[in-house]
């Protein structure tokens, strides 16, 4: 039980940082969360898209101006990734096919971690790159290419240190993340 209140509590105070960052007011965002902060790429069909549907409400309907996807440190979701890559729990599609069809979207990052890095170093990559791949993965949406060609909409990458409460963001120009 205790695990399940820390981890609850842990993504409080992601929010309540993010709220106060921002100067925003409870209510003032729409937030959706999932598994590894991951979205999908578009995909039109007759599946059931939960983070599809948060996206398209949010932008189609209440027009919202910003998309920020927010990874974070000691991000479970992407350890996960990493160990079900990595084979370190490869049975992982037999005891959770949902997640570990989910976490496939995280599959090319994978792919392409840097081979000088340590496990830590690696995972704490993947964190960061996941945030990318959502990144790249809301502009296959094409409602969203047309928000953001008229200029009402814009995304955002940022990356949370919750041991230490620094915050990144993706800088499209150098293509680091940098300390706000």
């Amino acid at each position: 039980m205790v695990n399940i209140q820390g981890q609850w509590l842990y993504h409080v105070v992601t929010v309540e940082f993010m709220l106060h960052q921002f100067g925003s007011d409870a209510g003032e965002f729409f937030i959706h969360r999932n598994v590894a902060n991951l979205v999908p790429p578009y995909k039109k069909d007759e599946d059931y898209h939960g983070t599809s549907s948060a996206i398209e409400y949010a932008v189609k309907s209440l027009k919202i101006p910003h998309i920020i996807v927010l990874g974070h440190s000691t991000c479970g979701g992407v350890k996960a990734s990493y160990d079900y890559f990595s084979e370190n729990k490869s049975n992982l599609k037999e005891e959770s096919n949902f997640v570990a069809s989910w976490l496939e979207i995280l599959r090319p990052s994978f792919n392409n971690l840097p081979n000088d890095l340590n496990e830590k170093n690696k995972v704490s990559y993947l964190e960061k790159a996941a945030v990318l791949t959502s990144v790249n993965n809301l502009t296959t949406f094409p409602f969203i290419q047309d928000a953001i060609n008229n200029g009402s909409l814009s995304i955002h990458g940022f990356w949370h240190n919750i041991g230490t409460g620094e915050l990144m963001s993706y800088d499209i120009k150098t293509k680091k993340f940098i300390f706000v």
